[in-house]
């Protein structure tokens, strides 16, 4: 007999799982599917009808969003386990302009309505390792949506080597931060409330960005920028030794 049988709560946390990954499944099926005959229409008609199937494409992008930050969440609230991530392959790198810049075109796709510009000062030399690069991609992800829903004209990404740490802040010149900035780390928070509030999403993306950045011992901070309104999210990840490879120029 399984141990979970001899724990109601563990057999109901499982049985919860399940039926996320169920949904999950259903959702992702018939929204592949939608994106699926967007793109071969795309691809038949050429630019011909680009602007009736890149909505579609972007909208399909902003539902797996959504799906996939209640799946992370859901995954939060299962008995607790060690949380293990890829194993570091020696040798392998992730440049960190490369990486900035795949996430940069994935959030822009999901917000296509947004006409702030992204700006990057990056040192060029920076690679990281594989599972700290992943990381990194996911909270980054999340950190850059959110600015983007609040950003007016601009967004800033500045990444740096400090005291043997990635440093990566994400500047915005939206609102700033509301009057509880502690809260927005916890689930479902957002600056406003309610169906008719101005900004979409679940106010999931910081606590599932922090959440990722614990499991390598990284960290994330709001603050006001100095002397203007708006944001900067600050990433700091431990690098380990050779964790950070700058290559020859």
């Amino acid at each position: 007999m399984s141990s979970a049988s001899h724990n109601p709560s563990q057999s109901s946390k499982k049985g919860e799982n399940d039926r996320v990954n169920a949904l999950s499944h259903e959702l992702r099926t018939p929204l592949a599917i939608i994106s699926g005959y967007a793109e071969m229409l795309e691809e038949e008609t050429g630019s011909e009808h680009a602007h009736l199937t890149r909505p579609i494409r972007d909208a399909v992008e902003r539902l797996l969003h959504v799906v996939d930050s209640v799946v992370a969440y859901e995954q939060t609230r299962q008995p607790a386990r060690v949380h293990s991530i890829a194993p570091r392959v020696e040798g392998t790198r992730i440049p960190l302009n490369h990486l900035v810049g795949r996430t940069i075109e994935k959030v822009q796709r999901r917000h296509p309505e947004s006409s702030a510009q992204i700006m990057r000062q990056l040192d060029h030399g920076i690679s990281l390792p594989t599972d700290l690069a992943d990381v990194l991609s996911e909270s980054l992800n999340h950190v850059l949506d959110n600015a983007v829903k609040y950003a007016d004209e601009s967004i800033r990404i500045i990444a740096s080597i400090e005291e043997g740490s990635l440093t990566l802040s994400v500047q915005d010149d939206g609102p700033g931060l509301p009057g509880k900035s502690v809260a927005v780390f916890a689930p479902f928070q957002q600056g406003s409330t309610g169906l008719n509030r101005e900004k979409g999403g679940l106010g999931m993306g910081l606590f599932l960005a922090k959440r990722s950045l614990n499991q390598v011992s990284g960290s994330i901070q709001l603050s006001e920028l100095e002397g203007r309104t708006g944001t900067r999210a600050t990433i700091r990840i431990p690098m380990p030794t050779q964790g950070v490879l700058r290559r020859a120029a």
